[in-house]
């Protein structure tokens, strides 16, 4: 065993050192999830800052560069609008794209690989179910995904479902692990947690359902498109982190070696995992067609686009470029950022300018990203695959 700089080692009454099996190497412990190390809100903090520090950061810096971002665009958008209800509300319809494709991505990444066809098949697949249903009409309920609005009344009651749900889940999940005598979060962590869920619905519900339109048509109501996301984001995580297919991705992702010795059949899994990015991804371009009612998805937009999008989104919000390490919700958040920034430059009014920056600002934030991923591999001591 070797002793910590400053540390007196245990000896024996002959001078023989006595290790201390109950010590977690630095290292080891800034990898270890901080609910594993703690039985306390403050250790559970003092657990995830010594992950900060060693560099797995988690959803730290998406979170941040969205308050950078929006603090950014709204003093140099023209007259400080990057900030009002309705452009916040166009980012939440934009942005839902970019993190159904975001998840997509994050399924192929986190085996270590990347899948380009992302922005093809997702054009493809907006491009069939919009040619099947041709032009908008009664009842033609794939024109609406995104532009359609809940009632803000129904967007309340809702909200109120979506919390109840979430709270429940995450408040009986720590419970029973009590029960069964399993490591558990602290009863505070939950709490917050139920309590952060709250208040980011409020914010998006206050903000969705103030009046968008004139005096004398009112447009207000959460799109569609929202709890549509939820429900892609609910299937994706209880899927990569609730089952045997989705600790076989992780492994994988993690050291496909070791993975293989230990039975999991790696072609099959990645089969699937690729299959599973590309329904998904398909899933997104209709939801970039209805966005667009149908136009953008079959005439003028670029698959390249897309795939720098989806995995600039992934990578940013926290997804491993090199596997073994994110979550779907990382994809929502950094699609997140990803709308922010794309349609921050569309407001600038910089003519041709605009095209070419919304290439290279989200480009430049994935470099920064990756090395940050590099980085904080190189420090815990990780080996990352190129």
């Amino acid at each position: 065993m070797t002793a910590d700089p400053g540390e007196t080692p245990a000896r024996t009454a002959d001078g023989t050192i006595v290790a201390d099996l109950t010590a977690t190497p630095k290292d080891a412990a800034a990898e270890v999830p901080p609910e594993l190390l703690a039985q306390s809100l403050g250790q559970y903090l003092r657990a995830w800052w010594l992950q900060v520090r060693s560099g797995n950061s988690g959803v730290l810096p998406v979170v941040l560069g969205m308050v950078v971002v929006a603090v950014i665009f709204e003093i140099v958008t023209p007259e400080h609008a990057f900030l009002r209800p309705s452009n916040l509300v166009y980012i939440f319809g934009l942005s839902t794209v970019y993190m159904v494709l975001a998840m997509a991505e994050t399924v192929v990444l986190l085996l270590g690989e990347i899948d380009l066809s992302v922005g093809a098949v997702a054009l493809f697949g907006g491009v069939i179910a919009f040619k099947l249903v041709q032009q908008p009409g009664p009842g033609r309920v794939i024109y609406d995904l995104v532009q359609g609005l809940i009632a803000p009344t129904a967007s309340w009651v809702a909200l109120a479902v979506v919390v109840a749900a979430a709270g429940a889940a995450l408040w009986l999940r720590a419970a029973a692990r009590r029960r069964q005598g399993l490591v558990a979060p602290p009863v505070s962590l939950t709490i917050i947690r139920i309590a952060l869920v709250a208040l980011v619905g409020v914010a998006v519900v206050l903000i969705c359902t103030i009046n968008r339109g004139t005096p004398l048509v009112t447009v207000q109501g959460v799109p569609w498109v929202i709890p549509i996301v939820l429900v892609v984001l609910g299937v994706l995580t209880l899927l990569l982190q609730r089952t045997r297919f989705g600790r076989y991705v992780y492994a994988i992702g993690g050291n496909p070696e070791a993975a293989r010795r230990a039975g999991v059949s790696l072609a099959a899994i990645r089969t699937w995992a690729f299959a599973l990015c590309s329904a998904t991804a398909g899933l997104g371009g209709i939801l970039l067609g209805s966005f667009f009612f149908g136009q953008y998805s079959t005439n003028t937009a670029d698959p390249g686009q897309l795939v720098l999008y989806s995995v600039a989104a992934a990578v940013i919000g926290g997804v491993s470029l090199f596997g073994g390490r994110g979550k779907p919700v990382h994809g929502v958040l950094g699609g997140l950022l990803i709308g922010a920034i794309a349609y921050g430059v569309s407001l600038l009014s910089l003519g041709q300018l605009a095209t070419p920056l919304q290439y290279i600002v989200p480009g430049g934030v994935l470099i920064v990203a990756v090395l940050v991923d590099v980085l904080s591999r190189r420090g815990t001591g990780s080996v990352a695959r190129a």
